[in-house]
């Protein structure tokens, strides 16, 4: 697991290849599995996201299943994902039409979820910097896309000064 590398109140500048890597590591120690990780010491003592936060947060989308597409882009939002004209890295969306690009923290490709209406009609992996769709899907798996996600409670505490 990465360490940061960063000061404190340079959070979100570090580079998003290292903010993936760290989120793929929390992602596993979730699931329960066995894992080992290799880490610096700054990385071992940066602290994580409670696990309450992290967990329950994954969004399964399967092929066949109806969704709102407006509450799902609010999702995304919520999870750290960024709108974009063209998704062609990690932590990215974008809606063409029916057709919404998504970049997942977990996934090694972006995926290309097809709608008819509210259904989704297929998944795709697309290559990036083609663009071109490749393996067909019976779900994809986006987990959030930044460590530190605002659960409901901490967003009512949140206050103004």
């Amino acid at each position: 697991m990465p360490g940061q590398e960063v000061l404190p109140y340079e959070y979100m500048r570090y580079p998003s290849e290292m903010k993936r890597e760290r989120i793929k590591a929390i992602a596993k120690i979730l699931s329960g599995e066995p894992v080992l990780i290799f880490t610096s010491v700054s990385g071992f003592l940066k602290t994580l996201p409670p696990i309450q936060t992290m967990q329950g947060r994954a969004i399964v989308l399967k092929k066949g299943k109806e969704i709102d597409l407006e509450s799902l882009l609010i999702q995304l939002i919520d999870l750290g994902y960024k709108r974009v004209q063209v998704c062609e890295t990690f932590g990215e969306f974008s809606l063409k039409g029916g057709i919404l690009d998504i970049f997942s923290s977990y996934s090694t490709e972006p995926v290309r979820i097809d709608l008819f209406g509210e259904e989704i009609e297929s998944i795709r992996t697309f290559d990036p910097d083609s663009q071109r769709s490749m393996t067909d899907l019976d779900q994809a798996v986006l987990l959030p896309a930044d460590e530190y996600i605002l659960s409901e409670e901490q967003k009512k505490n949140i206050r103004i000064f």
